[in-house]
């Protein structure tokens, strides 16, 4: 496998992962009252009326915070192709050596790229 390769698929992978997502909502609302009442003081005091409208609120912000995420890491991934093009044209593979060492702990890794 070469080095272009092995980055390829790693976007691809990072992409197949946006396409799945991530459920805000369902992962904080898995989250127990005991929990919440560790992160926030006082949680299971409140009435229940306040504690549906911290959870909606939290869970608002979450989920704009997840789509702001995702965008970026399209984004990146976008970044990273366009940056092994560069690689290839300008035929700079230490541009695809830097690329690579965020993936050192990949098993389809080679220790020959390492910088």
């Amino acid at each position: 496998m070469t080095i272009t390769d092995f980055l390829l698929a790693r976007i691809a992978e990072d992409e197949e992962a946006l396409k799945r997502g991530y459920d805000v909502r369902a992962t904080f609302a898995a989250l127990s009252r005991h929990t919440l009442n560790e992160r926030v003081p006082g949680f299971l005091w409140r009435t229940p009326e306040a504690v549906a409208a911290y959870m909606r609120e939290i869970s608002e912000q979450a989920t704009a915070l997840d789509a702001a995420d995702r965008e970026r890491r399209k984004a990146e991934c976008e970044a990273k192709r366009r940056l092994i093009e560069l690689a290839a044209t300008c035929d700079v593979p230490s541009i695809e050596l830097a690329l690579a060492e965020v993936y050192v702990d990949h098993p389809d890794y080679d220790e020959a790229w390492r910088v």
